[in-house]
């Protein structure tokens, strides 16, 4: 599934690159690009030379940004890069309407510079670079030459062990931090990660790219960012908000217990473009209020629809389905109701509707056994009245048969809670079971929409709220089996 609509709503590449327009302009594009049948143009982003020419020309195109990229290095994905910006953009919303310059430090910038050559000629940001490749810092600090920003940009060799502390003077200050640490801890933990992809995850349309100082470190981005936290706990405000990419969400989930750890402030991101998804983390000791920007990447679920086809018309369906909610006891609540409409809203905290068909089966097969039975028995030795009080009953069980599935239900529910009852005191168990199960997650919420279409048809549409998909699908079928 493509993210880009889930991208940054400033972010220009929302709109991919025109190809053709580009192979028509940039002769050097050309040797890339490939005529379709039907006259568009398509780009093998799976070449890294391919993949260099075209972030080299829009750059020049869209940002007036002359950057050279080396062979061997990163190749800067600009949609990815371009989030990151804009976010921060966001995140430093509480200094906008100031005088005041903002300034910033990339850890490990890389060869290509690309995040304060993007900082500093779209925003006039202030950007101190770190970098630990000598040559990386050469081919930098000329890109930052070539686009004159030497007046916004510096860059600054440091040790494999320096990430923050140590970097700027003691006197100085800084608005935020950034980084893109590499990924991964080995060349066995980049393979691994490779042959660990399932098969319905879809393989990234760009190759891989980058020396390996620029995606191998020692304990992989989870480590390089605990290095930045520890670093922030002796720096304190002297950065107000720090900030740090990462590309797997199992290391969020790391570093936000590491934050929370520390009583820290924090707020969360994804960067959303092409088929990836990267994830960021920004936290502060100021009072800063940081907001989440989190794209909603769910995938819609469609409503479940089924053409009522049995004795209940409308009006009769009106009646019966708030009856069969009461006992299965789950609390509803009407949204509406018209000629021709009825709504409500319904929280499922607990499974009263599975395995009621078994039930229904086991309770017939054991009355046959039992009709079969009394059938055997002698006239004589039964009481006309006792008869006719069997029969009565037997026949109101036939006509209710769907409520007694019900009062199995309930009866199961209920020797359930009393077991858990008799149970020692101090279980904890007990405690569990017996708190108010508003206060739980529900299995499932979701709408019921029940309409009379034109053609007199009357249809059932159940529609997802929250909780378990399946469990909205098997009530969907209890529904069905009891409207019949």
């Amino acid at each position: 599934m493509s993210m880009n609509r889930f991208m940054h709503p400033r972010n220009l590449y929302k709109t991919p690159p025109n190809f053709k327009e580009l192979a028509i302009k940039y002769p050097e594009f050309r040797e890339y690009a490939r005529n379709n049948l039907d006259g568009s143009v398509c780009f093998d982003f799976k070449n890294s030379h391919a993949l260099r020419c075209l972030n080299t020309i829009l750059l020049k195109k869209d940002f007036n940004l002359d950057v050279f990229i080396p062979p061997d290095n990163l190749v800067p994905t600009l949609p990815l890069r371009l989030n990151y910006i804009l976010w921060l953009e966001d995140v430093l919303e509480w200094k906008a309407g100031t005088d005041s310059l903002i300034k910033g430090i990339d850890i490990g910038t890389g060869a290509t510079c690309i995040f304060p050559l993007l900082a500093a000629k779209n925003n006039g940001w202030k950007m101190i670079g770190t970098e630990i490749n000598e040559t990386s810092v050469n081919i930098a600090v000329e890109n930052i030459r070539r686009n004159s920003l030497d007046h916004l940009i510096s860059i600054k060799t440091v040790p494999d062990t320096v990430f923050l502390d140590g970097v700027f003077d003691k006197m100085e200050t800084f608005d935020f931090c950034m980084c893109n640490p590499p990924f991964f801890s080995s060349e066995q933990d980049v393979d691994s990660t490779q042959k660990s992809r399932t098969a319905n995850r879809k393989e990234p349309n760009n190759c891989r790219t980058g020396v390996s100082d620029e995606i191998i470190s020692p304990g992989g981005e989870v480590e390089f960012i605990r290095n930045i936290i520890r670093d922030s706990l002796k720096l304190r405000e002297r950065i107000k908000i720090y900030t740090t990419m990462m590309g797997h969400k199992s290391s969020l989930e790391i570093l936000i217990k590491d934050l929370q750890s520390h009583g820290l402030t924090y707020s969360q991101t994804m960067f959303c473009q092409g088929h990836t998804i990267r994830w960021a983390l920004a936290w502060t000791f100021c009072s800063i209020e940081l907001k989440d920007y989190l794209p909603d990447t769910h995938k819609k679920v469609k409503p479940i629809t089924w053409t009522i086809d049995s004795k209940y018309n409308f009006k009769g369906c009106v009646e019966r389905i708030p009856n069969l909610l009461t006992d299965l006891n789950i609390p509803f609540k009407e949204i509406e109701s018209f000629k021709k409409r009825a709504m409500w809203k319904i929280t499922a905290h607990e499974n009263t509707w599975s395995g009621s068909r078994r039930r229904r089966r086991e309770r017939q097969r054991i009355n046959k056994i039992l009709n079969s039975a009394d059938n055997t028995k002698p006239e004589s030795s039964m009481e006309t009245s006792d008869t006719s009080v069997d029969v009565s009953k037997t026949s109101e069980s036939s006509n209710n048969d769907h409520q007694m599935d019900v009062d199995d239900d309930k009866i199961e529910r209920n020797s359930a809670s009393k077991r858990s009852l008799e149970e020692d005191d101090d279980s904890p168990v007990k405690k569990i079971k017996t708190e108010d199960e508003n206060t739980k997650e529900p299995i499932v919420e979701a709408v019921l929409n029940l309409y009379s279409s034109k053609d007199s048809n009357v249809d059932l549409q159940m529609a997802y709220v929250s909780g378990s998909k399946e469990a909205l699908h098997q009530l969907m079928t209890y529904l069905k089996n009891n409207l019949v």
